[in-house]
């Protein structure tokens, strides 16, 4: 796993930075945390689960049945998907906890060309971040308001008992059945019995929203057992051009 050290202006101050130039670096992502602000438009582009992560449960997109393995980049880095998670989009950079501190500090990946090939610094010279850190720093304020938003509504989806274990099974390129387990769905039965209290609940926290895009998504399954065959016949014949007509189109810039 990419590791991620706090910025330092006393280290980093003269170090440049640039942006990736592929996905590579999100190739071994076999799943990703979904924000509340994204989880619209990410239910009809990949299938949503939600996972327990130690105390909390959050919404993730499923990105391949394959541990390690993440079938929306392809062997060049290349993203195949259409949209590209939120948690991606500000690589090298995200936001972090420093023991002692309570609030959240801009860290940087510690490994990559990133650094090594910059054209882009990272302070200036009067010692404030660049402008575009800054941009990317705004990006991440809304990032972890939002992410605290899909935690505190997975909360309660759990305890209004909407949430059941969810063994999805993709079919890969070989024709056979993979499973992958540790992941729950909503219960629609369930949802639609919460009492009248439950339900406000729910719907005051935005949980509401992220079990319809749970729900919804249910139907990109099939994205996965795509790419998996689309990675097979790419590796068979590097010349045949893609077909992704299958992928909704939308951007990777810094909004939601």
């Amino acid at each position: 796993m990419t590791t991620f050290i706090p910025l330092d202006r006393a280290k980093h101050g003269s170090q440049t930075w640039r942006k990736p130039a592929d996905y590579a670096f999100a190739g071994s992502e076999a799943a990703v945390p979904i924000v509340a602000v994204e989880a619209a438009i990410a239910a009809v582009n990949m299938p949503l689960a939600f996972a327990r992560s130690g105390e909390h449960t959050q919404l993730v997109a499923v990105l391949s049945a394959r541990p390690g393995r993440n079938s929306f980049v392809d062997e060049d880095g290349r993203w195949l998907g259409a949209y590209i998670p939120a948690a991606f989009r500000t690589f090298p950079f995200r936001l972090g906890r420093v023991e002692g501190r309570d609030e959240h500090v801009l860290c940087i990946a510690s490994e990559g060309d990133h650094l090594a090939q910059g054209d882009q610094p990272i302070y200036e010279e009067s010692g404030e971040l660049s402008a575009q850190v800054q941009q990317i720093v705004s990006f991440l304020n809304t990032f972890e308001a939002s992410r605290q938003q899909a935690l505190a509504a997975g909360a309660a989806l759990i305890e209004a008992g909407v949430l059941a274990p969810w063994p999805i099974r993709v079919r890969d390129q070989s024709g056979s059945d993979r499973t992958i387990g540790g992941m729950l769905r909503v219960d629609e039965q369930a949802l639609s019995a919460v009492s009248d209290k439950a339900f406000l609940k729910l719907r005051r926290l935005g949980a509401l929203g992220l079990a319809y895009a749970q729900m919804l998504s249910v139907s990109r399954l099939e994205i996965l057992s795509r790419l998996s065959y689309l990675a097979t016949s790419r590796a068979q014949s590097r010349k045949k051009e893609l077909n992704l007509d299958f992928l909704r189109e939308e951007d990777g810039n810094l909004v939601f």
